[in-house]
């Protein structure tokens, strides 16, 4: 029983430390299904500087986690700005990329 409990603790944690899309990834190597991420929404609060994503990971079409990423353009600079709008990366990457702490609950 303890090596269950270890095993799943284990799996938690290499989850809550990756990045969004290392997260399909360890989903894909642990359930054996295909992992699916979908942009769900994005919007700006206009005048706002904040940003807002909201993201779903699924298995076999079936919601696992979704995630709601925010990130205000004043506090960011240019460059970390500009490599998140434009959308190439996923923000994860990007955050780590640049070693910014992210926080996942």
């Amino acid at each position: 029983m303890s090596a269950i409990l270890k095993a799943k603790d284990s799996l938690l944690k290499e989850i809550l430390d990756a990045p969004l899309g290392d997260v399909v990834t360890i989903l894909q190597r642990h359930l054996n299904y295909q992992i699916k991420i979908d942009l769900i929404e994005q919007n700006t609060s206009k005048p706002s500087s904040k940003f807002t994503r909201k993201i779903s990971i699924s298995a076999n079409n079936l919601p696992l986690i979704k995630a709601t990423i925010k990130f205000d353009k004043n506090i960011l600079p240019k460059q970390i700005m500009s490599q998140l709008l434009q959308k190439t990366i996923l923000v994860g990457d990007i955050l780590k990329l640049n070693n910014i702490p992210n926080e996942k609950r």
